[in-house]
C-alpha cells in the first residue's frame, strides 16, 4: 500500500549524480517509477514460462538500482519489494538498512537524500542545502 501510494501521489525520485567532492557510494534516493515495475514483471513472467517459479523466485517491484550501480559500478541487486504483498508498509529487500518502505524514505529524508554518506557525518554535515522541519 505504500509503494502503490507513493507511485499515485509521486511518481518517482532520481538524485543521482555528481558532485566532486561528495563521497563514493552516498546512495542517492532513487524511487524508480512503476513503468519499470511493469517491464520487469513481464521479464519476471517470461522467466517463469520457461523455469517455473520455484526456480526463479518471487516478483519484486523495481524501488531503486543498489548502491553500486547509483555510483556506476557492477554492484549487486536493485531494491525491491516482494508482490503480492499484504502488508501496508513491506519490507525493501536488498537494501543495507534492513527495513520498510517507508522507514527507508524516512532514513533517507534524514540523511538529506543520500543514505549511504550517513556513514561519513562529515559529508552530511556539509550538504547544506537549507532544509526546514517540519
Amino acid at each position: 500500500m505504500s509503494l502503490r501510494a507513493f507511485w499515485q501521489q509521486i511518481g518517482s525520485i532520481w538524485l543521482i549524480g555528481r558532485h566532486p567532492e561528495f563521497p563514493s557510494l552516498s546512495d542517492p534516493l532513487v524511487v524508480e517509477d512503476i513503468e519499470n515495475t511493469f517491464f520487469e514483471l513481464q521479464s519476471w513472467q517470461e522467466m517463469v514460462a520457461q523455469e517455473g517459479k520455484d526456480a526463479i523466485g518471487p516478483f519484486r517491484a523495481v524501488i531503486a538500482p543498489d548502491d553500486y550501480h547509483k555510483d556506476n559500478v557492477s554492484g549487486g541487486d536493485w531494491y525491491g519489494i516482494a508482490l503480492p504483498c499484504r502488508t501496508v508498509d513491506a519490507k525493501l529487500l536488498s537494501e543495507s538498512h534492513e527495513t520498510t518502505f517507508v522507514n527507508y524514505l524516512r532514513l533517507t529524508f534524514q540523511a538529506k537524500g543520500f543514505p549511504g554518506a550517513a556513514r561519513l557525518p562529515d559529508a552530511l554535515e556539509n550538504l547544506d542545502i537549507g532544509l526546514i522541519e517540519i
